[in-house]
């Protein structure tokens, strides 16, 4: 079905976000140009979460068994010390009857998204590295490194990641802040971890996540201090080894399965926080507006939503001023929360602070017997605590 009002619209990024947001406003009528600054499109990184929140998104895309097809049903959280003493078990039905959460490779979601796309007849631009939005009359451009502006738009969503170029042109960089400690990812054989995603603490230094991805394969997580990556290849990938082992030694299986640190992609997060996502006829969508540590693995949940919001939003009036402001009321709550609460929990699992690992491992395991207590951790685990209904065409 057309929309009501059909705008010309440009988005910046083929992520989650923007390839969600860009197949469905093409679909509901709107003329889309994708712009990307890879060559090649492509996902990056290994696996994800797929919440209950993503999959309904997923669901009603029609794309929910395509992309779970092979993948692993999660039916809980459950965290360790390396001890071996359990911090928690949370079951995701605890939110509700039937929930789980599903681990997903992201070329799985990436290939729906793509199929989408290039079937909805949404124009597609790779190797453009935009740098610079032009306001010209009612029109905006998107200038491009050594290349022409492109337009004009009646409407560009801006969604190329945490380290948006163009948020910062618009906003300034001090809405985005880079946290000290980041990630090494890994993806290998695991026959070990099925059905839950399991995670090991040693204090707030070391963590280790093993995410299962159907097929036998789990994605790995191990944190890292960002300033420490170079001293850890200097010591060898041997030792890196030994140490994911002595905190976490069912990972022994995928970690044996590893060649080098050829296989391992080290990477950092940033906590983006901005008063609106708007400015103008430009708005901020995914990890550009509202970027977040990933202890709760709602990133691409979070990016999901967003796209199915924007296009129940956008041409919904006569103006477009009125759908964009109405889309910031109908996400600013629950992208808050998270955003908030994510930020709040990351210094109990990485960041070096003993006082708060010891706080972390006293209380979560009392936590859930607290009467009410078990079902909003679960719901906000699943990512539908302050989720506002979102309507459809």
């Amino acid at each position: 079905m057309n929309a009501p009002q059909s705008y010309r619209v440009g988005v910046v990024g083929f992520g989650i976000a923007g390839g969600a947001a860009a197949a469905l406003l093409a679909g509901a009528g709107h003329q889309v140009t994708l712009i990307e600054r890879a060559e090649t499109i492509g996902p990056v990184g290994a696996g994800l979460l797929l919440q209950p929140s993503g999959q309904a998104v997923l669901g009603r895309m029609g794309a929910l068994d395509e992309v779970t097809a092979g993948a692993e049903r999660i039916e809980a959280l459950h965290a360790v010390q390396h001890t071996g003493r359990s911090l928690i078990y949370l079951p995701f039905a605890a939110a509700g009857d039937g929930m789980a959460a599903y681990g997903i490779r992201r070329s799985a979601l990436f290939d729906a998204l793509t199929r989408r796309v290039h079937n909805s007849g949404v124009t597609t631009l790779t190797a453009r590295i935009a740098h610079q939005i032009l306001e010209v009359g009612d029109d905006l451009w998107i200038r491009c490194e050594d290349d022409d502006p492109l337009g004009p738009y009646d409407v560009v969503v801006v969604a190329d990641g945490a380290r948006s170029a163009l948020r910062d042109s618009l906003f300034g960089t001090r809405h985005s802040r880079a946290y000290p400690f980041g990630v090494a990812w890994a993806a290998g054989p695991c026959s070990t971890v099925r059905g839950e995603l399991y995670q090991v603490t040693r204090g707030t230094r070391n963590l280790v996540g093993l995410l299962p991805l159907g097929g036998g394969q789990c994605n790995l997580f191990w944190s890292i201090d960002l300033s420490e990556i170079e001293a850890t290849k200097a010591r060898g990938f041997e030792q890196w080894k030994a140490e994911v082992i002595a905190v976490c030694p069912i990972a022994e299986e995928l970690v044996a399965s590893l060649a080098g640190f050829q296989d391992i992609v080290f990477g950092g997060y940033h906590r983006v926080s901005l008063k609106s996502w708007r400015k103008g006829s430009v708005l901020l969508i995914g990890d550009a507006a509202h970027a977040t540590s990933p202890h709760l693995g709602q990133g691409a949940n979070l990016a999901l939503l967003d796209a199915e919001a924007l296009f129940s939003c956008l041409g919904r009036s006569e103006s477009l001023e009125a759908d964009l402001d109405r889309y910031i009321k109908l996400r600013r709550r629950h992208t808050r929360f998270y955003s908030a609460v994510t930020h709040l929990m990351t210094p109990f699992f990485q960041g070096g602070h003993p006082v708060l690992g010891h706080l972390r491992d006293s209380s979560l395991p009392y936590l859930p017997l607290v009467p009410g207590v078990r079902r909003q951790m679960a719901r906000i685990m699943s990512g539908v605590f302050c989720l506002s209904h979102i309507e459809h065409r």
